[in-house]
C-alpha cells in the first residue's frame, strides 16, 4: 500500500497536482442494498469499510458499493454484478473534475478495476483512476477481458496508464457503455500494444456503445478494436 501510494503521489507530480484531501459529501445513492466505503472514516460517519476490496467481498451480487472522496490505493478485483459509485457519480468525467479532493481516486500498480469472468453486467460510475503501473503486466486502468459482459463505465476521468480499459469479446446477451468519460495519456511505459484509451480483442464487439468521451494524449489510437496478435 505504501509502495502504491508513493507511486499515485508520483503521478500526481508529473501533471503538477497536488492532492489535498478535503471533507466531502459522500456519493448520493437509492434503493438496493448499499454497503458505503470511507477510507478514513472523515465524510460518513460509521462507514462499514475502509477499503473498497473490504465492501466487495462483504456484497452480494446486484448490490452498490458506494465508494467516499479519499485515495484507495488498491486493484479492485469484481467477482460479482455490482455498481459501484464514485463521488463524483453522475457528474461527467469530460467537464469540471478538477478537484481531487472531491474525487474517489483508485490507483494500484496493479490496475484499478478487474472484472471477472462471472461479473456480468458491473457499473463503475464517477471515479478518477490514475495509472501506477507503466509496463507492469495487468496494469490496465480497467481491465474486462475475463469473459464477462455488460460493463458500464461512466463519468470517470481515466488517465496516465498504458491502456485505458481494456475488454474482451464484448459480444453477449448484456450491452457494454462506455460514455462522459475522459480518457488522457494512457500512453505510459513502452509495451507495443499500450498507448490507447478503449482496447478491444477478440470480438466483434456487438451490443457496444462507446460514445459522449473526450480522448487527449494516446500514443496509438484512441479506440482500437482490431487488437494486437500478441493477445489471444
Amino acid at each position: 500500500m505504501k509502495a502504491a501510494t508513493r507511486a499515485f503521489k508520483g503521478v500526481l507530480a508529473a501533471v503538477g497536482v497536488v492532492l489535498v484531501l478535503a471533507v466531502v459529501p459522500a456519493p448520493a445513492f437509492a434503493g438496493g442494498s448499499t454497503l458505503v466505503v470511507d477510507d478514513n472514516n472523515g465524510q460518513w460517519a460509521g462507514a462499514a469499510f475502509s477499503t473498497i476490496g473490504a465492501a466487495v467481498a462483504a456484497a452480494a451480487p446486484g448490490d452498490t458499493v458506494a465508494v467516499c472522496a479519499g485515495l484507495y490505493p488498491e486493484t479492485v478485483m469484481g467477482d460479482k454484478s455490482l455498481t459501484f459509485t464514485g463521488a463524483r457519480a453522475g457528474v461527467d468525467g469530460r467537464t469540471g473534475r478538477g478537484a481531487l479532493a472531491k474525487e474517489s481516486v483508485v490507483v494500484s500498480a496493479g490496475g484499478g478495476f478487474i472484472i471477472a469472468s462471472a461479473a456480468d453486467d458491473v457499473t463503475i460510475n464517477g471515479f478518477t483512476i490514475p495509472g501506477a503501473g507503466g509496463d507492469a503486466a495487468g496494469a490496465d486502468t480497467i481491465e474486462e477481458f475475463r469473459g464477462s459482459s455488460g460493463l458500464t463505465v461512466v463519468n470517470n476521468v481515466i488517465r496516465d496508464n498504458q491502456l485505458g480499459i481494456t475488454m474482451q469479446k464484448p459480444d453477449g446477451a448484456h450491452p457494454a457503455t462506455i460514455s462522459r468519460n475522459a480518457f488522457i495519456d494512457n500512453s505510459l511505459g513502452t509495451t507495443a500494444e499500450g498507448g490507447t484509451g478503449v482496447f478491444i480483442s477478440s470480438g466483434p464487439a456487438n451490443h457496444t456503445s462507446i460514445d459522449h468521451n473526450r480522448f487527449t494524449g494516446h500514443r496509438e489510437t484512441a479506440i482500437n478494436f482490431a487488437g494486437s496478435p500478441n493477445h489471444s
